[in-house]
């Protein structure tokens, strides 16, 4: 079922110049999508690791304290 405004509308060719634009500018928002949520992984990881060792550093200090007891 097609929408009220979508009657009696006709698309036109983007011609090949503009087919390749349109690809080109496709590939270029996909590449930068993957570059972003790359760094935010990384930068997700790098803060996990950290408290990761943290916490593992607390619980170590803990045990030493209760093996001197």
């Amino acid at each position: 079922m097609e929408s009220d405004d979508s009657v009696g509308i006709q698309r036109m060719s983007l011609g090949p110049s503009g087919t390749t634009r349109l690809r080109d500018r496709v590939e270029s928002v996909k590449l930068n999508s993957r570059s972003k949520a790359t760094v935010a992984k990384e930068q997700m990881t790098t803060i996990s690791q950290g408290l990761l060792q943290t916490y593992l550093d607390e619980a170590m200090e803990r045990f030493c304290q209760d093996q001197r007891e």
